[in-house]
């Protein structure tokens, strides 16, 4: 947000826009959802020539990539064609290009094509996936319902997978209703203290067990929430209306749209 305000400023006073204040802001919009403004950067990077930057690229990657988590068809075709562009100009990706493009592919349900992506990484480009690949991949995977899949995936790694591999399973798992792999998923969370007392792996399989009618479980989960005194975290989102950014915090009704927006 501060990143947003201070890019502005340089804007009304006319300071003039390099690469550098490009990279910087791009992230904050990717976080903050504000496609607008990226958008716009992407037209101004293209005019002042800054696409053969692969730094700018990669940031716009991200920006159209996270974006693909706020709506269901998501910019995913966006961030491809801004990596075919980057290859008709001749710029090489890194570990950063294939983490935007994966992402995107995900979200939008490109299984196809995000497979591909990640076996032409090492065939064509000679970069070897690192563990947020394979995390991109295991997410790619499990949101088209190839758990599976994604699973024996996971089992393959050269890596130790971490808890955001086993936390993205889990999330796939609660989708799909696939409580078995969920208790292996959640096992590992747990039993090999990856992250024994992350709030949102307990909901999340508490949820599972709800949508499988499975009340024991529910019962089961919250009473070993209470007795790690857990809480659930607030939920928080943001939305850009009229270029400007908005936070908003499950039962905060401070904000100056928000009664607009519930109907009040």
């Amino acid at each position: 947000m501060v990143a947003l305000e201070f890019f502005r400023r340089m804007q009304m006073v006319g300071m003039e826009l390099d690469e550098i204040s490009l990279v910087s802001v791009l992230p904050a919009c990717a976080q903050v959802g504000a496609l607008e403004l990226g958008k716009w950067i992407r037209i101004y990077a293209d005019k002042a020539g800054f696409l053969r930057d692969i730094c700018v690229c990669n940031a716009l990657i991200e920006v159209y990539a996270k974006r693909g988590r706020l709506a269901n068809h998501g910019r995913a075709r966006e961030a491809i064609e801004l990596f075919q562009e980057m290859q008709k100009a001749k710029v090489e990706p890194n570990i950063i290009t294939f983490v935007g493009l994966l992402s995107a592919c995900a979200h939008a349900g490109l299984l196809n094509e995000g497979l591909g992506y990640f076996e032409s990484m090492e065939r064509d480009d000679n970069i070897e996936p690192g563990v947020e690949h394979y995390g991109c991949l295991v997410n790619l995977l499990g949101l088209s319902g190839r758990l599976d899949q994604a699973f024996e995936l996971i089992k393959k790694m050269p890596m130790k997978p971490n808890s955001a591999i086993w936390g993205l399973l889990l999330s796939s798992c609660r989708s799909h209703g696939n409580l078995k792999i969920a208790a292996i998923a959640m096992e590992h969370l747990l039993l090999l203290e990856l992250e024994p007392d992350d709030t949102g792996n307990h909901v999340l399989l508490s949820n599972l067990y709800a949508d499988l009618g499975k009340g024991d479980g529910v019962s089961r989960m919250r009473k070993l929430m209470s007795s790690k005194y857990m809480n659930k975290t607030p939920g928080c989102s943001s939305i850009e209306v009229d270029n400007m950014v908005q936070e908003y915090a499950s039962g905060d009704d401070s904000k100056p749209f928000s009664k607009a927006y519930i109907g009040y």
